[in-house]
């Protein structure tokens, strides 16, 4: 089952938010972002996401919004 995430929630091209393994999840479980952990030696941060629990670093791009850039032109995939 393929969940979405709130509208304040989503994003449009690229961003680095510290999140906690649960809030991590649901971005896992929607299947529309490459997520991508910054730094391995990093120590836990509070989540921006919940700003309850403890997590690291991500970056996290929508799958929608790639974009290539071939010789000068912009092909979005």
């Amino acid at each position: 089952m393929e969940r979405k995430l709130p509208a304040h929630y989503r994003v449009n091209d690229e961003t680095d938010i510290c999140l906690c393994p649960v809030c991590l999840r649901q971005y896992r479980e929607t299947n529309s972002y490459l997520i991508t952990r910054i730094n391995r030696e990093q120590t836990k941060e509070r989540c921006d996401f919940c700003n309850y629990r403890f997590g690291y670093d991500y970056r996290i791009r929508s799958k929608q919004r790639l974009r290539y850039f071939v010789k000068g032109a912009e092909i979005r995939a």
